[in-house]
């Protein structure tokens, strides 16, 4: 494992527990009832007059964060892996030397489709 998968899946990891945290802070803060009294001229309460989610919109609002997060933080985690996984190429395959026609007689070099070498014009073998 190089640096930066082990960096991806740090920075994955992370981000992943604050997106749940942010996740069950939101959810926690939608939960939050508020609830105003009636009271009567005695000072007792006689019923409730409303209920109120102060927090609601905040709630909702870390939720989503939470969320990107946890998508982002899974995104990172799938990048370390398959940063991992690298597809190889097969060697190329070895070169073949060339056949030569090499003449006795002048010690010349010559291409595989002469019959007569092309120094000294006699027959190759």
């Amino acid at each position: 494992m190089n640096k930066t998968e082990s960096n991806l899946k740090a920075a994955g990891t992370l981000l992943l527990i604050i997106g749940f945290m942010l996740c069950l802070v939101g959810f926690a803060a939608t939960s939050v009832k508020e609830y105003e009294w009636e009271y009567g001229y005695d000072g007792s309460s006689t019923d409730i007059l409303w209920e109120t989610k102060p927090y609601y919109a905040d709630g909702l609002t870390a939720i989503m964060l939470g969320g990107i997060l946890i998508i982002v933080g899974i995104i990172a985690f799938a990048m370390s892996k398959s940063e991992g996984v690298q597809q190889q190429t097969p060697p190329p395959p070895p070169i073949q030397p060339q056949q030569v026609k090499f003449c006795p007689h002048c010690g010349t070099n010559n291409p595989p489709e002469y019959n007569y070498c092309g120094q000294c014009q006699r027959a190759l073998p």
